[in-house]
């Protein structure tokens, strides 16, 4: 897997590089690479692979510590390609964005109670040409693999009210065919919050469905923790 490494997020530090044939493969067949901050493309060698599980994940070691995992380089390690096709060599051109950030609750914030306003900056100035939107997604402590939350919201709006969704969203998870998203977290007490940035208006239900496959996200926020108790 290879490409050409793009910086446009104000942020400096060597690239942290991680990826697989097939994202089943345990620990020993994975593979990863520190590449040079001063680097402007990479090359990451994987085994081989005929399923179109492939995948690879990218961060800046901004606070030098060599974890993809710190609350400082998770903000810049939102780029993960998945579903690649490695059963032969796969070029995947990667740009890393300004992360999106959160402002309230803050980290770790407790007795939110079960229907809070979530806020976070706002994005235009960083935004990508023609149309985006923010994606909301909340997720408890309890969930198997997919979010109890997930909503599109409009651009003009940076908060997300739990007891009175904007009107300017679409429920995401209703239009991947998965139920509905819950409208207040008394399923749980633990939940981390995150918000993305799609190149898609908040109402394209064809183009939303693409943050779910390799394309992803635009940008990305660090996860946010808080519990509903005190």
């Amino acid at each position: 897997i290879s490409g050409s490494i793009t910086n446009n997020s104000g942020a400096s530090g060597d690239y942290l590089i991680q990826g697989s044939g097939n994202e089943e493969q345990n620990w020993g067949q994975q593979s990863a690479m520190v590449v040079d901050s001063s680097a402007d493309s990479y090359s990451l060698a994987v085994f081989k692979d005929f399923s179109s599980q492939g995948y690879i994940t990218f961060c800046i070691d901004v606070d030098g510590t060599g974890d993809p995992g710190t609350s400082v380089n998770e903000s810049y390690s939102s780029i993960y390609y998945r579903e690649l096709d490695c059963s032969s060599d796969v070029v995947v051109d990667i740009n890393f964005n300004p992360p999106v950030f959160l402002l309230l609750p803050e980290d770790y914030a407790r007795n939110t109670g079960n229907t809070p306003t979530f806020s976070w900056q706002d994005y235009s100035p960083s935004a990508p040409s023609g149309e985006w939107c923010y994606v909301f997604i909340c997720m408890s402590d309890m969930a198997d693999d997919f979010p109890e939350i997930v909503w599109s919201v409009s651009n003009a709006i940076t908060s997300f009210d739990m007891s009175s969704p904007p009107a300017a969203s679409l429920d995401l998870l209703d239009i991947l065919g998965m139920g509905s998203s819950l409208l207040d977290l008394s399923s749980a007490d633990s939940w981390q919050w995150d918000v993305g940035v799609a190149g898609y208006a908040y109402d394209d239900e064809t183009g939303l469905l693409n943050i779910t496959g390799p394309e992803g996200f635009y940008a990305e926020s660090a996860s946010r923790r808080l519990k509903t108790m005190p």
